[in-house]
């Protein structure tokens, strides 16, 4: 078979996607195939192509009998795609495909697979550590409306626009593993990733596509609503800069607000316009959330929002007004707010504040030093300290980041740890480290990891999946750790194994 470019991406034009969940064959079932316009023959390829996938057949599925010509193949394989964001080791946009040059009638298909089987197996352990993670941060009795509104603005605020720097391929920023692990990805990424998660929650889904991009529906009391994360990401390089212009809006709102989303066409019907005038809609920073209530900058000051008592509260003004480099004063604010704990930190034009949460004090824990016209646009808290973004250009809001030391700043942010099959031992004064092999690895990195200090040091880079050395002073006190070089950059940290 010859390996050639897939359509997938960019002709799959409206077709009807569904969702992939705990209960995949009835949700598979319910959302595309009762919905869609599929022959027997159809429904039973899109069954051997996830069939295919998920038994990693590299001999891939003899076609002729199903009598399908290219065009009408490549559209199937994305419905099986678009409902499977755990197939994010399978190319979107390549594939070995056989097929006649006069007829057009496919002969036979197999699919890319981007990682062994081994690297897949890590990186879903990634993924859903991450997801698992995020979960369990959720407040307690959150709302469905509330699970979407967390999951929106932790993938817009964790994941920048892009499909450089990920992989030498045209899949870059298409899958899970992209925009989870990567943060970066491209609409593909956003809408897999959103679906993903709302199959983890038990929210019923589906995507949608256009002939140039895809997002997201979700069902809630029965009702129909579209999510568009990639379209609410505004800004990149901006953590904090999400919009909530097309979150759970109905399809007047969505033709309203951008019509440029191109032809489409969907079996359900979005004309529920319960959530079109929300509080959300004015909110361009994201919103953090704190027994019970959301919190967040709009135009004339901070906010909060009880769900339960469906009441905003105004908690502080803030009157500063941002210009464009032309001069144009901004008809909204660029006001953002994060959390750490019981603090709220929100910004205004020219300073950072710290907002008790219990008890509503505040005070100031950064001015900006104001040399021409430089504004602040964003803050964020990584690492356990406050990021500040500023710049004197609208074009290029993040051109200055300060870093600052907080003193009880808590660092939330979390680092996933594979223990790679890490095994440590002693013989004499000769310690010797063994993880398990893998196939996509070019380089192991080896390191000592010092408890008191907490800090990595690299100590050797090896080809092969062992490394022994001599015991010295330096190694008291501490526990070793790998990090994986493979053509796709290098893996995170281990977890530490002591002798």
């Amino acid at each position: 078979m010859e390996k050639i470019r897939f359509a997938v991406i960019t002709i799959i034009a409206v077709l009807l996607l569904g969702a992939f969940s705990p209960k995949a064959a009835a949700q598979f079932d319910e959302t595309v195939i009762k919905a869609g316009d599929y022959t027997k023959s159809e429904i039973q390829l899109m069954y051997a192509i996830e069939k295919c996938i998920q038994n990693r057949d590299s001999g891939g599925i003899d076609l002729r009998s199903y009598n399908i010509d290219k065009t009408r193949f490549e559209e199937i394989y994305g419905v099986v795609y678009f409902n499977h964001p755990d197939f994010f080791y399978v190319s979107a946009t390549t594939a070995y495909m056989d097929y006649s040059r006069t007829t057009k009638k496919m002969r036979s298909f197999a699919p890319v697979f981007l990682y062994s089987k081994e690297t897949t197996a890590r990186y879903a352990r990634q993924i859903d550590s991450i997801a698992n993670d995020l979960i369990k941060s959720m407040g307690k009795g959150m709302t469905d409306v509330e699970k979407l509104l967390y999951i929106h603005d932790y993938i817009i605020s964790e994941c920048d626009y892009s499909e450089e720097g990920v992989r030498d391929s045209g899949d870059n920023g298409r899958n899970i593993y992209d925009t989870l692990v990567k943060k970066k990805a491209v609409c593909v990424g956003y809408s897999l990733t959103m679906q993903y998660f709302c199959d983890k929650l038990g929210i019923t889904n589906i995507t949608v596509t256009s002939a140039d991009h895809i997002w997201n529906m979700v069902r809630l009391s029965g009702k129909w609503y579209y999510i568009d994360n990639t379209w609410d990401d505004m800004l990149t390089g901006s953590p904090n800069f999400v919009a909530h212009f097309l979150f759970l809006v109905s399809e007047n709102a969505m033709e309203e607000y951008y019509a440029s989303h191109g032809d489409y066409f969907v079996s359900y019907d979005a004309d529920s316009e319960k959530y079109d005038d929300m509080f959300w809609e004015e909110v361009i920073c994201k919103m953090n959330y704190y027994k019970g209530y959301w919190y967040y900058a709009k135009e004339d000051g901070l906010y909060r929002y009880s769900f339960s008592g469906n009441r905003e509260q105004k908690l502080v003004d803030i009157s500063d007004v941002w210009y464009s480099t032309d001069g144009r004063s901004y008809s909204y604010s660029f006001s953002k707010t994060c959390i750490s704990g019981k603090y709220l930190f929100y910004s205004t034009k020219y300073n950072v504040i710290r907002y008790d949460l219990n008890t509503g004090s505040k005070d100031k824990v950064y001015t900006l030093d104001r040399k021409g016209d430089y504004a602040i646009y964003d803050i964020q808290i990584k690492n356990g300290k406050l990021v500040v973004y500023s710049s004197d250009d609208d074009e290029n809001m993040g051109k200055v980041k300060k870093t600052v030391s907080i003193k009880g700043l808590s660092n939330t942010d979390t680092t996933y740890h594979d223990d790679m099959g890490l095994r440590a031992s002693k013989s004499g004064d000769k310690i010797t480290l063994r993880w398990d092999s893998d196939p996509d690895a070019e380089q192991y990195y080896v390191y000592r990891y010092n408890k008191s200090t907490k800090k990595y040091t690299r100590i050797a880079t090896v080809a092969d999946n062992s490394y022994t050395f001599k015991k010295t002073g330096k190694d008291n006190n501490c526990e070793y750790a790998i990090r994986i070089r493979t053509a796709e950059g290098l893996s995170g940290f281990s977890a530490t194994k002591g002798v």
